[in-house]
């Protein structure tokens, strides 16, 4: 079922995926964009990344990527809702990402891929859109790094989400890939829980220094 809800005053058109805090966050307070450059988005979803980044920054252009056509044509809707006119949006299976986009065309890729891992999905009563967006059945989060290093120019930046129980798997698998891990941050349900979420912002072909690791956040303060 479709519904309308709004966000920080924009409107939104969603289905059973639903926007959580911590996605808010991410787009609110770690991901940076080039003002006048251009952004891709892995996984665009409905678009309230999408939406909320063009508006932040009107000046540059940013390369919405979903698969799910479900998503992609919520995705379109509330472009159009909400005015957004510098925003590209592009239905492409990331896991083919050079048969849709030219290589190192990015200042800045930025994700949030499905990060539960399929053996967690046993009980879930969830419909097939909301699983394909929050669970690895069909894609991992090494298809996302993958495409974010296809896509980026030399020395650029990645944006990127995830799951903090698999920091570690993460990091090792950002610096296969040559992606050097800047800054860090973690986000936390509430006060006294531990950590559920990770931010990450790595610059590919970067030198390695300090990693910066921000103040956390917490998804219901």
């Amino acid at each position: 079922m479709i519904r309308s809800i709004d966000i920080e005053s924009l409107k939104f058109l969603q289905s059973e995926f639903k926007a959580s805090s911590d996605n808010l966050l991410f787009f609110k307070y770690f991901v940076k964009l080039s003002p006048r450059g251009v952004a891709v988005e892995l996984g665009a979803g409905f678009g309230l990344g999408t939406v909320y980044l063009a508006k932040r920054y009107p000046q540059a252009t940013i390369v919405a990527v979903e698969y799910q056509r479900p998503l992609y044509e919520l995705l379109l809707k509330n472009l159009q809702l909400n005015g957004v006119e510098n925003v590209k949006p592009l239905l492409c299976d990331v896991r083919q990402i050079e048969k849709c986009l030219e290589p190192q065309i990015a200042d800045v890729v930025y994700s949030n891929p499905p990060f539960w891992r399929k053996e967690f999905l046993k009980n879930t009563r969830k419909g097939e859109i909301y699983i394909k967006a929050n669970y690895e059945v069909e894609t991992t989060y090494r298809d996302f790094l993958k495409a974010a290093k296809y896509l980026l120019k030399s020395s650029k930046r990645f944006f990127f989400m995830f799951e903090t129980a698999r920091l570690v798997e993460v990091i090792c698998e950002l610096k296969q890939l040559k992606f050097t891990p800047k800054r860090l941050q973690f986000v936390y349900p509430r006060k006294g829980k531990n950590s559920h979420v990770f931010f990450v912002e790595s610059v590919l072909g970067g030198k390695g220094g300090h990693l910066k690791v921000e103040e956390p956040l917490e998804s219901t303060p």
